[in-house]
């Protein structure tokens, strides 16, 4: 009865998911971090110029790689480590270029100075089952779910990327400069209605914020940082909305005016300002940023609006913001999104589009298993974006004081960092499966981690995000769970 055990075919067989259990949609763990290390070149003076990497063992010298501190010992009291190649990894070397504007100390003018770097680091290697030898023991890796795109909390969005990028929407209201009928009155009495302060009808705009570093800062500052005839032609409502200096004598019936100043009014068509939330919420915006001394040139003056980003207002701090606002679009985040390549190619677009579907997403159930998405070697690597995104912050608050010995405290980890974050994580399990039946294992997943709800404390996940969801019937094991859940 035994030997024929082995030619037993189960009637369930075919429903076995075989490419999920092997992972088979997974990129290689070191794509996913050469993306990590591309995520640095959101700083204009870092670029990456290229990158070895090889698997072959006798190439590798992990002691170069591993140091261990004895700081209670004085330097040439400490011990010598040597480590043992008791991990299968590979070498990942990734080179840099830091461009940096310095002052020539004999002629007194500035010129560019470009270093350049180099910086290695062990990456874990697969075996064909997805597992891992790493100390000298079997591991394997378990799925993370995390949202597919975005995610809804109060009245807001959050895109979780390099960094969360949410956008909260409020309201504003704002008066019509006069209705149009109105207007045609005062012509007949009298030759300038710009002596009158007359009314017309009151609009509640929608107003979008966007929170960078734990600050509240309107939308619209980011895309006036390069002008109002840029900010207008990026959103895609330059043929719908324009600025003038004075009220024309004959209004257009199908325009609606608002003043900003007056020295600087914002005219838009009314059809599509009253069909379309989104080109209200841009009237809105301009509305919201401009104060009453706004003239024409100032609109289309960048420093102005970088000043306001930060409060008070300060040039110098509103680019170091404007800079971090810059990187939080990494390449994973651009490969994970399904939308179309035209919203992809930086944060502003991707905010833009944030805006036009904001009703739509906000509709997302946050529990449904069809907005989910599972990842493993994803996961590996957005622990190494995480801590790159921590390492930036420093150089981000210096700004162009940032010197090149900062640069080089950037890339001062150990070569193993990743075997440690991933021994930290929690997401690594030892493989002590005795039997066939390990293919249970494969199956498992975490909701905790980078990217997911409650952030470093999971303990912030309210109740309701740890009940169960009709989508899970039929889809998860609701026996099987953490001691938390």
């Amino acid at each position: 009865m035994k030997k024929y055990l082995k030619d037993y075919v189960s009637e369930y067989e075919d429903k076995l998911n075989i490419s999920l259990m092997n992972g088979d949609g997974d990129l290689p763990l070191v794509d996913y971090v050469v993306d990590s290390w591309k995520s640095l070149e959101v700083l204009p003076t870092i670029k990456i110029t290229g990158y070895d990497y090889t698997e072959e063992e006798s190439k590798i010298n992990v002691n170069k790689l591993i140091f261990k501190r004895e700081k209670k010992k004085k330097k040439k009291d400490r011990y010598d480590y040597k480590f043992i190649n008791d991990s299968r990894v590979g070498q990942l070397t990734v080179y840099l270029e830091v461009s940096l504007v310095e002052t020539d100390t004999e002629t007194g003018k500035p010129f560019i100075h470009r270093y350049n770097m180099k910086k290695s680091m062990l990456i874990p290697l697969q075996d064909d089952n997805g597992g891992f030898f790493i100390r000298g023991r079997n591991y394997y890796l378990i799925y993370q779910m995390v949202e597919k795109s975005t995610y809804t909390s109060n009245a807001a969005l959050t895109l979780k990327s390099l960094m969360p990028v949410k956008l909260k929407r409020g309201a504003i209201e704002k008066d019509e400069v006069m209705t149009s009928e109105f207007h045609d009155l005062l012509l007949s009495s009298v030759d300038s209605v710009e002596t009158y302060d007359v009314v017309g009808k009151t609009y509640v705009l929608p107003m979008y914020f966007i929170y960078v570093l734990k600050k509240e800062i309107p939308f619209m500052l980011f895309y006036l940082s390069k002008g109002a005839r840029f900010a207008l032609d990026f959103l895609g409502v330059s043929n719908v909305i324009s600025f003038i200096d004075k009220l024309p004598k004959q209004m257009e019936p199908d325009t609606i005016y608002f003043q900003l100043s007056s020295r600087c009014y914002l005219k838009v068509i009314k059809s599509i300002f009253l069909k379309y939330q989104y080109v209200q919420a841009i009237v809105g915006g301009f509305c919201y940023v401009t104060t009453n001394r706004v003239t024409l040139e100032q609109l289309e003056d960048p420093k102005v609006w970088i000043k306001k980003l930060v409060v008070p207002n300060n040039y110098e701090k509103g680019r170091t913001i404007l800079q971090f606002f810059n990187r939080l679009m990494d390449e994973s985040t651009k490969n994970i999104l399904k939308v179309h390549d035209y919203h992809l190619s930086n944060i502003y677009t991707v905010i833009r589009w944030m805006m036009q579907e904001f009703n739509e997403l906000r509709l997302k159930d946050n529990l449904d298993l069809r907005n989910k998405r599972l990842r493993k070697n994803e996961y590996v690597a957005s622990l190494l974006t995480l801590e790159f995104s921590n390492r930036l912050k420093r150089i981000l608050s210096l700004g162009e004081k940032a010197s090149i010995d900062n640069y080089k405290e950037l890339l001062k980890f150990p070569g193993d960092i990743l075997l440690q974050k991933m021994n930290r994580s929690g997401i690594l399990r030892f493989n002590d499966s005795v039997n066939d039946m390990s293919f249970f294992s494969k199956f498992k997943f975490t909701s905790k981690g980078p990217h997911s709800l409650g952030g470093k404390n999971s303990n912030n996940i309210s109740l309701r995000y740890r009940g169960l969801h009709p989508s899970h019937l039929g889809r998860l094991d609701i026996l099987v769970c953490g001691n938390s859940d």
